[in-house]
């Protein structure tokens, strides 16, 4: 199968992760596979190549008009269009080429985050990207839930639910008490985070939960490795609560989990979360997971998961790090039981079902 995927950017995000794990999976499996992006550097194009996924650039960076024209003149040769993220869904519902087409929507979020004072507006023109499109991927229940509230789809349009999917390497699982902890004084842990400095992920509760458990064990690390807008207020933060000397911005990463595999815990204190595929890279890793208690996360890590906190509270988050410390919870247990639920044979195999059926209700 001749394949088209169409996102946003290349760069460094969770969408761009889950489109090379399924691309891949793809190209392995025999189909002939192109991505293109539409703004951005392509920070992932290399990784892309080097396996056999070819990375156009024809439309990256031109304008919005241009985009809309040209896609038309270069993408005629495809079976299946697939569209991911608002940029490429609304560029390639205008002049719609002659092909199969699927959405995946990837957030828990308006299709134009920010329109918030114009709601009607994102409804208008996420119905209209969604107008010829076969079946609208959501990637959570959570996802599928907000889309069907906010009316978000065209009528003629249905929603599939797909989980993200990873590989569970046995290999990479690992012991995540090193030892028994008898003297928090003397006990060296690190904790860290991947996460774009935004709103969204609420990296200021993650600081203040920190600056709480750092005076519990001083000789302890905060790692973030990630960038945005927020960066410069979450360094005064940590200044301002006496800890940053412990709290360390690593920056942007292309392979973040080769540090990160390191920490004694990973947290994730986002306000909202599509998915949360740092999640099931946690689990891969076999890192002990600390996860704000949103719809995702509960979908994800499963609503009886003992380390869930109540967003914006920076004191459980505290007390929760202090019990990842004093459990003998067995997360190399539960975290194998719940990958086999993501795992990339069930992303593959329900895309592979989904296209086949728009394939044959393109050919009627």
């Amino acid at each position: 199968m001749r394949i088209l995927h169409v996102i946003t950017t290349l760069d460094l995000g969770g969408a761009e992760n889950q489109l090379f794990i399924l691309s891949r999976k793809q190209v392995m499996a025999g189909n002939q596979v192109s991505v293109a992006f539409l703004k951005g550097t392509g920070k992932l194009a290399k990784k892309f190549k080097k396996s056999g996924i070819e990375v156009d650039f024809r439309l990256a960076n031109k304008n919005f008009l241009f985009q809309i024209v040209l896609k038309n003149l270069y993408y005629r040769d495809f079976e299946l269009l697939h569209l991911h993220l608002p940029r490429s869904e609304l560029i390639f519902s205008i002049f719609p080429l002659n092909l199969p087409i699927i959405n995946t929507r990837h957030n828990a979020e308006l299709f134009l985050p920010k329109a918030q004072k114009v709601k009607w507006l994102s409804m208008i023109l996420a119905k209209i990207s969604t107008r010829k499109t076969y079946s609208v991927v959501a990637i959570s229940h959570s996802v599928k839930n907000y889309i069907k509230a906010r009316k978000e789809i065209s009528s003629n349009s249905k929603i599939t639910l797909i989980y993200y999917g990873i590989g569970n390497n046995k290999n990479q699982i690992i012991n995540t008490r090193n030892s028994v902890i008898k003297s928090h004084n003397s006990l060296y842990f690190r904790i860290g985070t991947i996460a774009r400095l935004v709103d969204q992920k609420r990296i200021d509760i993650l600081i203040k939960g920190y600056a709480q458990f750092v005076q519990f064990c001083p000789n302890s690390k905060l790692e973030i490795i990630g960038e945005g807008k927020r960066k410069n207020d979450l360094i005064r933060l940590s200044s301002t609560l006496k800890c940053e000397d412990k709290v360390h911005f690593l920056g942007e990463s292309l392979d973040p989990w080769r540090k990160a595999k390191k920490w004694q815990c990973f947290i994730l204190t986002s306000a909202y979360e599509g998915f949360g595929l740092v999640l099931l890279e946690a689990m891969a890793n076999g890192i002990p997971i600390i996860a704000s208690r949103i719809p995702s996360t509960e979908e994800v890590l499963g609503i009886e998961f003992p380390f869930l906190f109540d967003p914006e509270n920076d004191q459980q988050l505290f007390h929760l790090i202090k019990k990842v410390i004093e459990s003998n919870f067995d997360f190399n247990k539960y975290y194998s039981a719940r990958l086999k639920v993501f795992s990339v044979e069930q992303l593959y195999q329900s895309h592979q079902d989904l296209y086949l059926s728009a394939l044959d209700a393109d050919s009627l």
